[in-house]
């Protein structure tokens, strides 16, 4: 049975972009109408049917370009990491990575914002169970993540011997606060408007990047 909203008229450019597109193109345009469909109504809509009744074209045609309902959940992950990424890096200046405090602050807040504007596509890359392969892509991300923190921590000087539990301590423990900090605003439990956000995201990156000998004595306590 085809749902109204599954049957409505397809936008022109839609079908226009997807007439002139390359298989990899076409890949794009399927994970872009996904995510279309995840914000306007949740997961649990996102299927190969309705993506390709969105698009104009027969639903095994999808099966050429995308590993079937799995493989689409997948895709769509893969692009909200994407997207964050850029998201996070658009306001650093010449830099492929941060250096500074303030740097951190901006990352961080952007990295909120990211959750803010896009709390559905957030939710499943973080909230929802996961099989291996986007689990992957999770890592490979906390992996950037820690590689810019020990760049941090080498540049003010942290000794060789303690850099890896500093850096694991510190990433972990930052990863957790933004988690907590972005779940909190999205579902509506915390109220804070920007300057708030700011404030809050502030007062966290201060007390997690502490001076190493504050650090080295919360280490020595495990």
């Amino acid at each position: 049975m085809v749902t109204k909203s599954e049957s409505k008229e397809v936008p022109s450019n839609v079908k226009q972009r997807w007439n002139d597109a390359s298989p990899d193109e076409r890949r794009e345009i399927i994970v872009d109408v996904a995510i279309d469909i995840l914000d306007e109504q949740g997961i649990d809509r996102v299927t190969i049917r309705r993506v390709a009744s969105q698009i104009g074209v027969g639903a095994m045609t999808l099966y050429t370009y995308i590993d079937g309902q799995q493989g689409l959940r997948t895709a769509i992950i893969d692009r909200g990491f994407e997207l964050m990424d850029e998201h996070c890096h658009k306001n650093e200046a010449n830099s492929s990575h941060t250096t500074n405090m303030k740097e951190w602050i901006t990352g961080c807040t952007s990295y909120i914002n990211f959750a803010i504007e896009n709390p559905s596509l957030y939710s499943l890359m973080f909230s929802h169970k996961v099989d291996e392969h986007e689990l992957e892509a999770i890592r490979s991300h906390f992996s950037i993540w820690r590689s810019d923190v020990e760049k941090q921590y080498r540049e003010i000087g942290v000794p060789e011997k303690h850099i890896d539990r500093i850096v694991e301590h510190t990433t972990s423990n930052c990863w957790m606060a933004m988690h907590g900090l972005a779940s909190l605003i999205i579902s509506k439990r915390l109220l804070a408007d920007e300057d708030k956000i700011k404030q809050h995201i502030t007062d966290l990156i201060t007390r997690l990047y502490a001076p190493p000998e504050e650090l080295f004595e919360d280490l020595s306590d495990e």
